[in-house]
């Protein structure tokens, strides 16, 4: 899974409580944010409900003393507790920048999730409202808890920790939905739908969740990713097109369809969890913008994909100029072979061999001159009548899926033929390169033959 960058020791930071000015900030930058805030909240549960009790030996080097006497090396690999760190001080950067950081919980939410009245003392609270806290604060709160295991354990459970922690996100959840719909001002709501997309994809490589039974990982699997909420998504995606940038929209529409028709057909198990987490990393860059989708692709393969497109388009326009001025030649040299001789005999020349010659490569030339002069206009004609109507289609269908300013100024501008195929080359290049495939059945039978053909000790 996508790391996201913060700090890995749960140091709990003052934060401005000063709304966020949507107007000085790009807001394609911020339809991503709200995409990598669905994204990081749904992260964070999952790896909540996977994270393990601390054992003995664990405590004990947390509460070591840091005498400074020997030197504990930085690890090269982030431990599952620093990758939630991690997460969660994200969170609340993302959260911040969206105003959605100050949501407060109602009283009778508090009693339902029955938080610890310990853990309450310690939050902030507003001067003006001493009966509410706010979500980000309690959910911070929790998880470093349930991360340190710093808790007794004749009180509390590090279940009920995590219980807790799902009850935020959940009642979070729906204020942050209503928060963004307000905030999208316009009739595609840009930002719930990039908060909703973040979600949707998020959720697809965490349903493999190890230690869970399995028929409750197999009906978990059917009510996250079916036929309804893969539509869905895809949808959605398309709608965030304008934010994305190029190529991404497309790019990830190609991959989720294929991962999701595995999931529908049942070809995706726990063997394919590390194609699953690569392409879930790729899926992360595209819709929080971290990445170019370009920087994928290997320049020399968007040039045979586009050398390949411009042949492919030019060939009928070959061969119907080949085939008229075949046609034009063979008319004319039929015309000659017919009337020539009887003009000859009228003349009175047949006998002069040297003459004959002339006029037979004369009569050639002027055929091929003929055919070529009337194949070239032929080919033009065709070549503008059906570039026109491609332009006339494409921008339609550009017009369909994309409303808004920016993209009319790009569809006004009439990119030229030559200028389409080069992205439709890009696009198909980027469409392969960050697509991670399935692994299929005969390449686990060929592993499972070389891994038990191996010899052993």
């Amino acid at each position: 899974m996508t790391q996201t960058p913060a700090a890995d020791s749960p140091q709990t930071t003052t934060q401005d409580t000063s709304a966020v000015d949507t107007s000085s900030i790009d807001q394609h930058q911020l339809v991503r944010k709200a995409a990598a805030l669905g994204w990081a909240l749904t992260e964070l549960l999952s790896r909540c409900f996977l994270l393990q009790p601390l054992q003995p030996e664990d405590k004990m080097a947390l509460d070591q003393a840091w005498a400074g006497d020997s030197m504990y090396i930085l690890p090269p690999i982030r431990s599952p507790r620093q990758n939630i760190y991690s997460v969660l001080f994200h969170i609340r950067s993302l959260a911040t920048e969206l105003n959605v950081d100050k949501l407060k919980i109602e009283p009778v939410v508090l009693d339902r999730l029955q938080i610890a009245p310990d853990a309450l003392a310690k939050l902030k609270r507003d001067p003006n409202e001493p009966d509410k806290v706010c979500y980000l604060d309690a959910l911070e709160e929790n998880v470093i808890k349930l991360c340190d295991d710093d808790f007794d354990p004749a009180k509390r459970t590090f279940i009920y920790f995590r219980g807790q922690i799902n009850g935020l996100l959940l009642y979070w959840d729906t204020l942050i939905y209503e928060k963004l719909q307000v905030m999208s001002t316009d009739s595609g709501y840009s930002y719930l739908n990039a908060y909703l997309v973040g979600r949707g994809f998020a959720t697809i490589p965490w349903d493999l969740a190890p230690g869970e039974p399995v028929q409750d990982r197999a009906k978990l699997q059917h009510e996250l990713v079916n036929r309804t909420s893969l539509h869905r998504l895809r949808d959605y995606v398309q709608l965030m097109t304008s934010s994305l940038p190029k190529f991404a929209a497309t790019a990830l529409v190609y991959s989720v369809t294929r991962w999701g028709n595995a999931f529908l057909h049942h070809k995706v198990n726990e063997e394919s969890s590390l194609q699953l987490q690569d392409q879930a990393a790729i899926w992360h860059d595209l819709l929080t913008g971290s990445r170019d989708p370009v920087t994928y692709v290997e320049p020399s393969t968007t040039s045979w994909h586009y050398t390949t497109k411009v042949f492919v388009f030019c060939l009928p326009f070959i061969l119907l100029g080949i085939v008229v001025a075949l046609g034009i030649i063979t008319l004319i040299l039929f015309l000659v072979g017919t009337f020539g001789p009887l003009f000859a005999k009228a003349l009175d020349i047949t006998r002069n061999q040297t003459l004959n010659s002339i006029v037979a490569a004369i009569s050639g030339g002027f055929a091929l001159l003929a055919g070529v002069g009337t194949a070239l206009p032929v080919v033009r004609t065709a070549w503008t009548w059906i570039t026109e109507r491609l332009h006339d289609t494409m921008d339609q269908s550009a017009n369909t899926f994309i409303t808004n300013a920016q993209s009319s100024s790009i569809t006004n501008a009439q990119p030229s033929l030559i200028t389409r195929l080069w992205d439709e080359a890009q696009q198909e290049a980027v469409n392969k390169a960050t697509y991670i495939p399935v692994p299929s059945m005969a390449r686990r039978i060929r592993r499972a033959i070389t891994q038990y053909s191996r010899p052993r000790k």
